[in-house]
């Protein structure tokens, strides 16, 4: 799983989402970073889309422009090294290049011009900016202004200590959860964790972050968004280690005595923020998908039906043993006699649909009631479940609609979602869908409860 998009783990507890603690003055040091725990799950950030600020725009041009950034896109950083060579470019390049996803400069959803204004306003230290006119010759679209990143230059004049290999990205990269509910862009996390970080320096540094990764959006179009956990990459392994040491991922109790100025530290106690390296989280998202695997197996097991070769007309008695726990005492409703239809037209009748369904089972409408015990639909509806008489022809029902080309399709209902719905059944319906199943019922009593019965007896009355 690469770690220069998104991520599909979140290790969490497997529970629900509680609210956030009040908030209260913390007692923690700001050396020792230490608070008592708090939940370790918060409510993800609003929705709800909010502008990005001018100021925002210097940060996420110098994530888009990162080392890192540029060793995990080589064809950026060739098409970049392709326009920088020209010597009457000056090493500049167009600033169309960071307007797309998955650039973190596109989070901001700002068009060139306005991209432009705002580094001319708040950008002098971070770029040099020109207008230009488009040429031909660039492989990517070129817009009206070009770039020269300034922190470039600063980095090779400060000696830097960038990774060359992914194992050595890996190693400056943290995984962090219960971001504050501030930290709603990739701007604000950034200021954030260099808040957070020893050594704060009077000078903004562009490059002290070199990548957050939050989880991929559904499609290479979409732009990259932040939620309340993300993967941090730092230029310097020291920074790695200072932030997952400050902010343990299991931390204890502390009476400290003095008070907590910083406003970072404030909030990033008061919402139970953690880190751990990439190495935990890579062992943490193992566990996770083994539990999944874990959950997935059980539940295959519990809607595993038995294999029958017996035709439709011959029901053994053990039919139901292998999902009953008590083989001395009937079921208390006949299993895997279910099915749930959907795709309906919702102008239909029960009548119609008696009839289709003993089409798809290969019976005529006066033998239906051999295997169609009962039709639950409601009027205006587009679906309905169906209980059958056995459970081959409940697999058969099934198989019909899985291999026929119309809309309609069938799912054979198992495990708490059968028990669920027999729970609604009345307890005599039940005791006889049960005989009908153990073919212990015969005369009157084995007429199917499909609700023709009933209205012929309200015309009677009549």
């Amino acid at each position: 799983m690469s770690h220069d998009g998104g991520f599909a783990f979140v290790p969490r507890k497997v529970a629900s989402k509680i609210k956030p603690p009040p908030k209260t003055t913390p007692t923690s040091a700001p050396a020792a970073r230490l608070a008592a725990p708090v939940p370790s799950t918060i409510p993800e950030p609003p929705s709800a889309k909010t502008s990005c600020p001018d100021t925002d725009i210097p940060l996420l041009l110098a994530l888009s422009l990162s080392k890192y950034r540029l060793w995990a896109d080589p064809e950026l950083r060739m098409d970049i090294e392709r326009c920088t060579r020209v010597r009457a470019n000056m090493n500049f390049f167009p600033l169309s290049y960071m307007l797309d996803p998955p650039s973190a400069l596109s989070s901001a959803d700002m068009s060139e011009a306005q991209i432009a204004k705002a580094l001319r306003a708040h950008g002098a230290d971070c770029v040099d900016l020109r207008m230009t006119i488009p040429s031909a010759e660039h492989k990517r679209k070129a817009g009206s202004y070009e770039i020269r990143p300034r922190f470039w230059v600063d980095d090779e004049k400060g000696g830097g200590e960038y990774a060359s290999t992914k194992a050595g990205w890996d190693e400056r990269t943290v995984y962090v959860e219960n971001l504050p509910a501030r930290c709603k862009t990739l701007a604000s996390a950034y200021r954030l964790i260099v808040g957070l970080l020893p050594l704060p320096q009077d000078t903004q540094d562009y490059t002290r972050i070199q990548h957050i990764a939050s989880p991929s959006p559904e499609s290479d179009t979409e732009r990259p968004k932040l939620k309340s956990f993300a993967l941090i990459t730092l230029k310097n392994l020291e920074d790695a280690r200072a932030l997952v040491d400050s902010w343990p991922w299991k931390r204890r109790k502390t009476c400290a005595t003095e008070m907590v100025v910083d406003e970072d530290t404030k909030d990033a106690l008061q919402f139970g923020f953690r880190a751990c390296s990439k190495a935990r989280w890579d062992e943490l998202n193992a566990e996770y998908l083994a539990y999944q695997r874990e959950l997935a197996v059980n539940e295959e097991r519990l809607q595993a039906q038995p294999i029958l070769s017996s035709s439709p007309t011959t029901v053994s008695a053990p039919l139901w043993l292998s999902t009953h726990d008590h083989p001395d005492r009937p079921p208390s409703f006949p299993p895997n006699c279910l099915v749930f239809v959907r795709n309906l037209d919702p102008s239909t009748n029960k009548t119609a649909l008696r009839a289709l369904f003993a089409e798809a089972l290969g019976l005529g409408v006066d033998s239906a009631g051999e295997a169609i015990d009962y039709v639950d639909y409601t009027k205006g509806v587009d679906s309905c479940h169906l209980r059958l008489t056995t459970p081959i022809h409940a697999q058969a029902l099934v198989k019909h609609f899985a291999d026929a080309e119309g809309g309609v399709r069938a799912e054979h209902v198992t495990g708490k979602r059968e028990e669920m719905y027999w729970e609604k059944v009345p307890e005599k319906v039940r005791a006889q869908a049960v005989k009908r199943l153990l073919g212990d019922v015969d005369g009157d009593a084995a007429q199917p409860d499909d609700g023709v019965g009933r209205e012929r007896k309200r015309r009677k009355r009549r």
